[in-house]
């Protein structure tokens, strides 16, 4: 490489121009990817199979959110979605975090960590930690919220992952938080009931309209995808402040779908911060036993 072109990289660089290129850790058995110019993970698949992730390959535009660029893949959020307006001033998700370049702080064979900019509105920093199991399709993500600066709004840790659009969902229901609330509702009343099956697992049929979704108490969710069941479980706080009363979603329409766990609603003080823990799994899915396969998972979390 000439010295003129290695200046105008390091202008380039200094400048911000640069792209921060995805980084992936694998084992054996499956591989995580981040891509760090969009804050993101974008591929989550096991060795030799397909990503169960969705990634926006066309119109960046969001045809639901104006102003919202929908990358795909998985993120965090911290505001609710009700409170998005009085926070940003419109229905799109917080523009310095999502979308906006992170940056990979650590990395070691199977561990990654990356960490958002300053929220100029929420004044909150975001890490995420991403520990790879040694042998198994087993994903640890540490997310971490800390407040450098007083604000008038709480936050949450709400994780979105975007995936292709499966044919089942399933839910591990939790009956101990909040008894007196329905354990799960269907906010789409035209689509196929869901089934409730033993242990309480409730199965849901996608999409028969143009979209459908379902939220609910519980710990886990799991969407089947091919040949492929994703499950994500969550360590919420039973007795937090939900303010869309559940705290496990899913949502779906004809491009993507999306599984979301929720933390609860929280006042930071500034010098605080607060985590919770979402653990992914992947398995090969046996077709009309993925209940079964699923009790069996979640029984040894």
């Amino acid at each position: 490489m000439s010295r003129k072109a290695l200046i105008i990289i390091m202008l380039m660089a200094s400048c911000g121009v640069v792209r921060a290129e995805p980084v992936t850790i694998s084992n054996p058995v499956a591989s995580v990817t981040v891509d760090p110019e969009l804050g993101r993970i974008t591929d989550w698949r096991l060795t030799g199979g397909e990503n169960v992730l969705w990634v926006n390959r066309g119109n960046l535009d969001s045809a639901f959110v104006q102003g919202w660029k929908n990358y795909g893949g998985d993120k965090v959020w911290l505001v609710p979605q009700p409170l998005r307006d009085a926070v940003f001033g419109n229905g799109a998700p917080d523009p310095d975090l999502d979308g906006g370049v992170w940056r990979i702080i650590g990395r070691g064979p199977l561990t990654l960590t990356m960490r958002s900019g300053l929220s100029r509105k929420l004044h909150c920093v975001v890490t995420r930690t991403l520990r790879l199991d040694p042998a198994a399709a087993r994903l640890t993500i540490v997310n971490r919220v800390e407040r450098v600066q007083a604000s008038p709004f709480p936050v949450h840790l709400w994780a979105v992952s975007q995936t292709a659009v499966p044919d089942r969902v399933f839910f591990g229901l939790n009956g101990t938080w909040y008894p007196a609330e329905p354990r799960y509702r269907k906010l789409v009343a035209e689509e196929v009931p869901p089934v409730l099956r033993d242990g309480g697992i409730l199965e849901v049929f996608p999409l028969a309209g143009d979209w459908n979704k379902v939220v609910c108490w519980g710990d886990w969710l799991a969407a089947a995808i091919g040949g492929t069941v994703f499950v994500q479980s969550v360590d919420a706080a039973p007795a937090g402040c939900y303010p869309e009363g559940s705290n496990l979603q899913f949502y779906v329409n004809r491009e993507y779908a999306e599984l979301e766990t929720l933390g609860d609603l929280r006042p930071l003080p500034p010098g605080e911060e607060y985590s919770n823990t979402v653990v992914w799994q992947l398995i090969e899915r046996i077709p009309g036993r993925e209940p079964e396969q699923l009790r069996a998972l979640t029984a040894n979390p």
